[in-house]
């Protein structure tokens, strides 16, 4: 089976044909986003407009899992949003954020998987 049909399967298993993403909510430091099997549908990074800010993503528990999305952005060209995903990311273990910058935050947008 492809990923794309595991994908499909599971939706129509567990989430039915209509789904929502969650959201991390705004964070400000470095956290455990969620545990599980999910699908990272958007990561968003701001900077204060001034300071230099970076993001990691990793499938995991800890930033030694598998990264799946790397957003870094100058606080000189503005304070964002930067960074996106354009198809869903399959995390097999979770999303675990790494946030960098004085006065930076992010927003995860994730489905959860049943």
């Amino acid at each position: 089976m492809s990923n794309e049909q595991s994908d499909l399967k599971a939706f129509k298993e567990g989430m039915g044909a209509h789904f929502a993403a969650e959201c991390s909510g705004k964070k400000t430091e470095t956290a455990q986003i969620y545990t599980g099997k999910c699908l990272l549908a958007a990561g968003l990074l701001y900077t204060n407009g001034t300071n230099d800010a970076s993001l990691i993503l990793y499938d995991g528990t800890t930033d030694a899992g598998k990264i799946i999305l790397e957003v870094y952005a100058k606080g000189a060209d503005g304070q964002g949003p930067f960074g996106a995903v354009e198809r869903k990311v399959r995390c097999q273990t979770g999303i675990y954020a790494v946030l960098t910058g004085t006065g930076a935050y992010f927003l995860v947008d994730y489905v959860a998987r049943v």
